[in-house]
């Protein structure tokens, strides 16, 4: 059983369907994914080239959440790449710890 029909069956189709429409299926993945001992000046390149092939994208939207959901660790997905997962997760653990600490201070006053 060929594995796009193993997703279509196990996704619901909305969340499948994006991955068949994805702009990066007709590239090669070497531009999202960093090979070993890239350096940074050659990282930045690729990574830009990769994330202009996402702004294209019609799923780009799709792409990351699917990636800051399964916290996807490697390559670019949805226009951001590992750094810029790793830092909106933060900004986002950042942001509820202060809401937590903002709720709990107006509940005591």
């Amino acid at each position: 059983m060929p594995l796009h029909n193993f997703t279509t069956v196990a996704a619901p189709p909305d969340e499948a369907d994006w991955r068949l429409r994805a702009r990066c299926r007709s590239e090669g993945m070497d531009v999202f994914f960093s090979p070993s001992g890239e350096n940074k000046p050659r990282r930045a390149e690729r990574e830009r080239a990769a994330k202009d092939i996402c702004a294209a994208c019609p799923v780009i939207d799709w792409c990351r959440d699917h990636a800051l959901t399964v916290q996807e660790p490697y390559g670019v997905w949805g226009g951001m790449s590992e750094a810029d997962r790793r830092k909106s997760t933060e900004i986002g653990r950042d942001m509820r710890v202060r809401s937590l600490h903002f709720l709990q201070f107006h509940r005591q006053n």
